[in-house]
């Protein structure tokens, strides 16, 4: 239910906030940030209710938005709600998995990708869309 709506108890409902006017969004950053959303839903949906590789999820998570340009705090913040979101019991820890997989990603050791993250959440079928969707990101900040 949205304003101006009757509420079933027989109440109007009104917005809380008044708008001066409405908020101005670069139609290029609204498409980023509509395509990481459905992103992120994707991968929390499919999140793993078990431990057994749940930090190799988050670290091919943490290589999908470093080569998509997140800034690591960003990134950090997308893997702890997401493990939170997905009932990861050790989401609190999750915070330096993006610096980790920079780590990696430095020493050359690497670091997962889109379809690295697919594999491991069982939706393969579904990479080449992240693929072209994520590269849309590129130099994002998030």
């Amino acid at each position: 239910m949205v304003p101006p709506s009757m509420h079933p108890s027989d109440e109007r409902l009104e917005w809380e906030l008044e708008f001066d006017e409405v908020p101005e969004i670069n139609g290029d950053q609204l498409i980023r940030d509509a395509g990481l959303t459905a992103f992120l839903a994707v991968v929390g949906r499919v999140y793993p209710k078990t431990p057994s590789h749940r930090n190799d999820v988050c670290l091919a998570l943490a290589g999908t938005l470093l080569r998509a340009g997140y800034h690591p705090n960003c990134a950090d913040i997308y893997i702890i709600k997401l493990a939170w979101v997905g009932g990861d019991e050790e989401y609190d820890l999750r915070n330096n998995t993006f610096n980790e997989a920079l780590f990696r990603h430095w020493a050359r050791d690497g670091v997962g990708s889109v379809s690295t993250l697919c594999s491991l959440l069982g939706i393969e079928p579904m990479a080449e869309a992240f693929q072209g969707g994520l590269s849309g990101f590129q130099g994002g900040s998030g």
